[in-house]
């Protein structure tokens, strides 16, 4: 008796567990049947009411703030980057921005070469903006030494000066008048030195004299460029041939010829004025500038695009001459009008979308005719997210079709709803009768769910996730800004002949300092300058600690690393040394916490940079590493205070070193929410378990695909893959609902029939919600962005493999070893030749309300 009490008792539990789901089921069905019913009885009230909301959440339209900084937009706000772009622009104040132009020609050091770059440089700087904005207004400045290096003798006191050089006998070293002459009377020179913008050219080796060029042989110029050091018009230090391009050398190492000379034209930023709402663009993509800049910026390509179009024209075989350019602005104006430019191809996308719904829904007379509205405003409305777009959904879409559909009751126009066709009469076809049920009645009964077809629907299953697999052990993480740019545009050309012909041109950076004690920690600083020497990953850097120590030394006899000065004796010498001629470079690196004066100590060291190049590097397995070393350096020599590494191409590393995670855990966390709303509105875990299964394969083709188009894990491809999530999980979902709510006689777990009845039930409108998604987005074919481009592949690869996993794998899976129906009755005998037909029922709380 306590053992059959015991078996009843178990039987009593497994039963209530069993008819969980099916409660569950009727009670969330009855939840929306009754919602619909409200909404269907007073349409009206509910489209008020949708429109009141929507008015409502308009008003927060008069707080919004649209974000156009890069920083905020492109990179993880809990990066270090961000935190040391905040504090550089707020400590250091300024910046320096690089224009660049390249000629080309199959040899730029012949004369008549020269003489065209050096008229189209002539061009740019003589060129205004319409507001008189020119190059001088907006260049970076550098003291013009040219005539201390050179000793021209303009009065007969400087002769005087720069003839004595008392300490070289004393002390045998170099003259230096920062530190041997007179300081009243170095430093009244100082200050008066002219000021000249700093533009690094290979021209400057003939002070930009187009008749002293065209004078030379190809022999001359090529003598010139090998031995020039020294830059004739400002007297600083300059290494010419870094400026060619496509060298070719002699068996001695000198060069003889170049395919390319590069110019640069260095712009100041002032970093405290720089605001990214007025000077931003929509995409996020600019970078940090003036007004001023951008101005002169305009005019700057306006005269290179005339140019180069001209060398264009000219172009053949006595003319080979070819002008690239860029400059900071670019990369934000071709990459708006990449993105922002295309908005007309998905609108077209929009409109075919529109009109394949109404010939899905309508029927061809007046009356029938469908307009749908609300879809636009649904396209709206998924701006505010997922939710309000469900919410609406359930309200405004259904009080819309309820409206519509008494319209059609009452006979009235599609179009004008004031004329009555009196004469019309309602055709009602049984959906079994419509031509996309006869087509999935024929191809399932005689292929897809016959044991051939199942065998072989499970081995094309098997090879595409194996191929899945292996593109998925392949798939890149790498972002390249690069891809933003249309392949003709004049930044792409201008990159890609850089890239050629400037292989080794590395990735320019800097150590940022500050906050912390410069003459008790000068030693670590050595240390610092000694570590990042020796790194692997860095071309060259230009150490101005190593540099001071040696000025001291030299003039001073102090060791600088082995000895801690008193503080107002550090910045004697620092003073000396950045108003010496090697020194003098190093003041823009230097901000103080007053003014930097010649012949005075200088104030307190408010902050400072090093200046250095990464190497070239050829994707993420090189440059994150080599990010992460250069910042673990400056962490290990235990300098007391904010010490890092900064570069305006970390906000790209930064990006790929983090993607992986977030990619990760974002697909994660979107796989449990999908999964969990959809277990709990299913509530049938096996079958929730073969929609996960589906959607886990579809992701895994995705991104094995995604390889094998060309598509790499980036910003954008992240993007796609969780709306894809979203997208993959409906075609599985429906059909699986429909087959645990097909009903089957008691007894009787007639699999195959339910798997059939499921499919024609809700195969069609699960396709065609496909191809309506495919329609819209095809548009962005004939779009020049990478973005529309990535989104528009992986959407495809979404469709085609969430397709054949929720309509032809699911039903296999299901016609097999399904769970049981949730919906149990008998069901009359019917002839072999309607049992397709006889089970077409798919219960509901309609159908329960018809049936009563």
């Amino acid at each position: 008796m306590e053992i059959e009490e015991r078996i009843i008792r178990k039987r009593s539990i497994r039963s209530y567990l069993q008819s969980v789901p099916q409660r569950w089921s009727e009670i969330v069905e009855h939840f929306f049947y009754q919602l619909g019913l409200k909404i269907a009885r007073r349409p009206l009230k509910w489209l008020i009411g949708s429109t009141v909301i929507v008015l409502i959440s308009l008003s927060g339209l008069y707080c919004f703030r649209q974000e156009k900084n890069p920083v905020r937009l492109w990179v993880p706000q809990n990066s270090d980057f961000v935190h040391d772009t905040e504090w550089m622009f707020e400590q250091f104040g300024q910046g320096l921005r690089m224009e660049g132009m390249i000629l080309t020609a199959n040899n730029v050091l012949e004369p008549e070469a020269l003489a065209r770059l050096n008229e189209i440089t002539k061009q740019v700087i003589s060129t205004q903006t319409p507001d008189q904005i020119t190059w001088t207004d907006v260049c970076f400045k550098v003291p013009v030494i040219s005539g201390i290096v050179h000793r021209k003798k303009r009065s007969h006191q400087l002769d005087n000066f720069f003839d004595i050089e008392p300490e070289v006998q004393i002390n045998s070293t170099k003259f230096e008048p920062a530190v041997h002459a007179d300081s009243e009377l170095y430093c009244n020179i100082v200050n008066n030195l002219p000021k000249a913008c700093l533009l690094n050219s290979i021209l400057d080796i003939w002070e930009y004299d187009t008749n002293a060029i065209l004078q030379k042989t190809t022999e001359e110029i090529v003598k010139d460029v090998n031995t020039a050091k020294v830059s004739p018009t400002l007297g600083h230090p300059l290494n010419f041939t870094e400026l060619l391009g496509g060298i070719t050398k002699d068996e001695k190492g000198r060069i003889i010829s170049a395919r390319a000379v590069k110019t640069q034209w260095a712009v100041y930023i002032n970093l405290s004025e720089v605001d990214m709402n007025n000077y931003g663009n929509d995409v996020g993509t600019a970078d940090w500038a003036t007004d001023d800049v951008l101005k002169w910026e305009l005019a700057y390509l306006n005269v290179l695009n005339k140019n180069a179009r001209l060398l264009n024209n000219k172009k053949d075989a006595n003319h080979t001459l070819s002008l690239l350019y860029e400059a900071g602005r670019s990369f934000g104006d071709v990459t708006f009008v990449t993105m922002f430019g295309n908005i007309d191809i998905l609108s077209i996308g929009f409109i075919l979308m529109f009109f394949y719904v109404l010939v899905i829904f309508s029927d061809y007379n007046w009356v029938g005719w469908r307009i749908l509205p609300s879809l636009q405003s649904f396209c709206i409305y998924a701006a505010f997210g997922v939710l309000l777009t469900f919410l609406f959904q359930i309200t405004f879409y259904v009080a819309f079709f309820s409206i519509d559909a008494r319209r059609i009751e009452n006979k009235r126009n599609s179009l004008l709803p004031c004329i009555v066709h009196e004469n019309f009469t309602q055709k009602f076809i049984s959906p079994q009768e419509e031509l996309p049920a006869k087509l999935i009645t024929k191809l399932y009964s005689n292929v897809v769910l016959t044991m051939p077809g199942k065998i072989l629907i499970v081995l094309i299953t098997i090879v595409t996730a194996s191929a899945g697999i292996v593109g998925l052990l392949q798939l890149q993480q790498w972002f390249d800004p690069a891809w933003f740019i249309p392949s003709h545009s004049y930044l792409s050309k201008y990159i890609n002949v850089r890239r050629d012909e400037y292989p080794e041109h590395g990735y320019e950076a800097m150590i940022l300092m500050g906050d912390f004690n410069y003459t008790a920690e000068f030693p670590k600083l050595l240390n610092l300058v000694d570590r990042f020497t020796n790194l692997s990953t860095i071309q060259s850097i230009h150490p101005w600690p190593q540099d001071f120590t040696k000025f001291v030394w030299d003039y001073y006899r102090r060791d600088l690393k082995n000895t801690i000065l008193e503080d107002t004796e550090f910045r004697h010498y620092l003073s000396k040394f950045l108003f010496s001629r090697n020194g003098g470079k190093y003041q823009r690196n230097f901000r103080f916490k007053g003014d930097l004066t010649c012949g005075e100590n200088t104030p307190a060291i408010l902050v400072t940079t090093i200046d250095f190049l990464f190497k070239r590097f050829h994707g993420p397995h090189q440059w994150i590493p080599a990010m992460d070393d250069s910042k673990q350096a400056t962490k290990d020599v235990g300098i007391d205070g904010f010490v890092t590494v900064w570069s305006e191409v970390f906000s790209l590393w930064v990006t790929d070193k983090l993607i992986a995670q977030e990619v990760q855990r974002n697909v994660l966390l979107a796989l449990f929410c999908v999964m969990g709303m959809t277990g709990l509105l299913i509530a049938e875990l096996q079958t929730c378990f073969w929609i996960f299964l589906c959607v886990l394969l579809t992701l895994l083709n995705v991104c094995g695909f995604m390889y094998f188009w060309g598509l790499t894990i980036d910003i954008a491809s992240c993007i796609g893959l969780e709306l894809g999530i979203g997208l993959c999980v409906d075609y599985a979902a429906h059909v699986a609902h429909a087959f645990i709510n097909a009903a089957s006689e008691r007894g009787s777990e007639d699999r195959t029939r339910r798997a059939h009845v499921a499919v024609r039930y809700i195969g069609a409108a699960v396709a065609y919600g496909a191809g309506s998604t495919l329609l819209a987005l095809s548009m962005m074919a004939f779009s020049e962005s990478y973005v529309f481009h990535a989104f528009l592949k992986i959407f495809i690869l979404v469709i085609l493999f969430g397709l054949w996993h929720g309509l032809f794998l699911l039903p296999v899976i299901l016609s097999t070893i399904g769970p049981r129906s949730l919906r149990s009755h008998t069901v009359p005998p019917q002839s072999p030749e309607k049992v397709e037909d006889a089970g077409d029922n798919v219960t509901s709380p309609l159908n329960k309300e018809t049936e009563s």
